[in-house]
């Protein structure tokens, strides 16, 4: 193991790697660039320890590349829990000024962003979203905590139950306190006339689920699955488990479709990461379903949940259809021969559009060629070469003929025709 604090450089980091991290979700890097120059990078190796128990901190780190080890005291055996990029350690001893009492190891080659006291205050007095990043932060770290605490062996007398606000599986909000701040959010929107829409998440196939891991391990995937939706949605955004097992998260000053627009992000984002349980196994991601309802008019808690639950039904059941339905394939068409074509195409062509615009120029050929007073001889001699060779290269004209050629031999004499005699008869 190596020894705490074993940082390898100092080198400032660059303000596109802040981007998209808790800290500075939603804000704009140039109105802080001033405060984070010259702000310290850290680079630990594998087995660095960062923060070792009973150690007091008096600044945050905020987790650039790798992964962190939370180990509990002492790091020995197997951590239980991690600190994923973009995370950011020491939030908590930082505002009570408490000692720790874990161990945060790094588990390979990590780099993070060192901010001391005086840069977070200047931090919260910008005019930016850090300050609302922040509290959103403290608010996670506290009900995570307070869901892992241990119960205690013997119950107090008195029933805190009506009190209890936290879901023991996930470490969200439970039901109690999801109806308690849904009035209250229902009467501001009413009030101000603002949007106030709902959006309701549940797993595609839990039952299927259970069968294959066990509830166990399935209650576990829940609790990874409720930090990735913290992380999803945004600051404002209060998320809360149901007593159906579903998630509820409520989107203030959002329509309809900006509802949508975080069903889509939220199914995209938890449909393709993977599910890491600390200190036991990653299971491949796990497919959920959701639907969203905007307020419509003033209308109680209750009625709002069921109304979304009732969009997250109808879009999980196109879900399966989609799924389930069969595949429809297409007959192809029977390949035709080259006669099968030839003669589609002469069915499908009229034959006498061409007859008919032939048929003046027919006329007029014959007519030019036999008259009553003309011999055959003077009427192919009358005939001018270009319409006997009308549209072809140019041809030679065929010489003059003269009548007395036509039925002459060499002799001179006349031939006499004979018609031509069957050949049963000629012999």
């Amino acid at each position: 193991m190596g020894n705490p604090f074993a940082v390898h450089d100092q080198k400032t980091a660059d303000l596109t790697e802040l981007v998209g991290t808790q800290l500075f979700k939603q804000v704009s890097m140039a109105q802080v660039a001033a405060l984070l120059r010259y702000c310290p990078a850290l680079t630990l190796s594998g087995g660095d320890r960062l923060i070792v128990p009973g150690q007091t901190v008096n600044k945050i780190y905020l987790l650039l590349q790798g992964r962190l080890q939370v180990f509990d005291d002492e790091s020995a055996g197997k951590p239980i829990g991690y600190i994923h990029q973009g995370e950011c350690v020491g939030l908590s001893s930082f505002v009570d000024r408490q000692p720790c009492h874990v161990s945060i190891v790094s588990d390979g080659i990590c780099r993070l962003l060192e901010l001391d006291e005086e840069r977070l205050l200047g931090l919260i007095n910008t005019p930016t979203a850090v300050s609302r990043n922040l509290l959103f932060m403290l608010m996670t770290y506290l009900r995570n905590k307070a869901a892992r605490a241990p119960e205690p062996a013997v119950r107090p007398a008195t029933n805190l139950e009506p009190h209890n606000h936290i879901d023991a599986v996930t470490g969200l909000h439970n039901q109690r306190w999801l109806d308690e701040t849904l009035e209250r959010l229902i009467l501001r929107a009413a009030t101000d006339r603002v949007p106030l829409s709902l959006v309701a998440v549940e797993l595609t196939d839990r039952p299927g689920l259970t069968e294959q891991y066990g509830q166990e391990m399935l209650d576990l995937s829940l609790r990874e699955i409720a930090r990735v939706l913290s992380n999803t949605v945004r600051p404002t955004d209060l998320i809360a488990r149901h007593a159906t097992g579903r998630f509820v998260i409520m989107l203030p000053d959002t329509n309809q479709e900006g509802a949508e627009m975080a069903v889509s992000r939220i199914q995209d984002t938890v449909n393709r990461t993977e599910i890491v349980i600390p200190g036991v196994c990653v299971l491949p991601p796990m497919q959920v379903s959701a639907g969203c309802v905007q307020m419509k008019a003033f209308v109680s808690g209750r009625k709002l949940v069921d109304d979304a639950f009732v969009a997250l039904e109808r879009n999980h059941a196109i879900l399966l259809a989609t799924r389930t339905a069969p595949v429809t394939e297409v007959p192809a068409e029977p390949e035709l021969t080259v006669s099968e074509a030839v003669t589609n195409e002469a069915s499908e062509s009229p034959l006498t559009d061409g007859v008919e615009s032939f048929e003046p120029t027919l006329n007029e050929a014959e007519s030019s060629l036999v008259t009553p007073d003309s011999s055959p001889a003077e009427a192919i001699a009358e005939i001018p070469s270009d319409d006997i060779v009308m549209g072809t290269p140019d041809v030679e004209s065929a010489p003059e003929i003269q009548p007395e050629d036509l039925l002459t031999d060499s002799t001179g004499e006349v031939e006499e025709t004979k018609p031509e005699q069957p050949p049963h008869l000629a012999a």
